[in-house]
């Protein structure tokens, strides 16, 4: 039933079929949306378009969950390389950095009141992001992360 899911999709291919339905077919559909956006040069979209198919993913897999993994790196990995280009990310990471260089093991709430014109989303996503590229260092500490340079 499931057979195109064991083969390997060609380079560039969005792993999930066009003719899938619920979450996955929405994931695909956000998915496409991001790599236009992409092309387009139009971040903000692309962004938005990225988040919204990786949570459609995510719930995809919460209903069938051995059905959607093949589908999960590759998105991850193109979400992260898009990152590292994303303007918005440029832009907010150089604060961060700073901030964290300044006061090491800092919360990541205190972050948010010390960088008071950026968005609480904007840092939300720029420390995850850092943290994944292995330029920050998070680490859980009660309802929050304590936050310090890579070492």
């Amino acid at each position: 039933m499931f057979g195109w899911l064991k083969k390997k999709p060609k380079a560039g291919e969005i792993p999930i079929p066009a003719s899938a339905s619920g979450r996955a077919g929405d994931a695909r559909h956000h998915w496409a949306q991001a790599r236009a956006a992409r092309k387009a040069g139009d971040s903000d979209m692309a962004r938005l378009s990225f988040i919204k198919a990786g949570e459609s993913l995510r719930q995809a897999k919460q209903a069938e969950p051995d059905q959607w993994d093949t589908a999960a790196s590759p998105l991850q990995e193109e979400f992260r390389t898009f990152v590292q280009n994303d303007p918005a990310y440029q832009a907010v990471m150089p604060l961060i950095r700073q901030t964290i260089r300044d006061t090491p093991g800092i919360l990541q709430t205190d972050i948010y009141k010390a960088l008071p014109d950026v968005p609480r989303e904007s840092v939300s996503y720029v420390l995850y992001f850092a943290a994944d590229l292995g330029e920050v260092r998070r680490e859980k500490k009660g309802r929050s992360y304590a936050v310090y340079p890579s070492t």
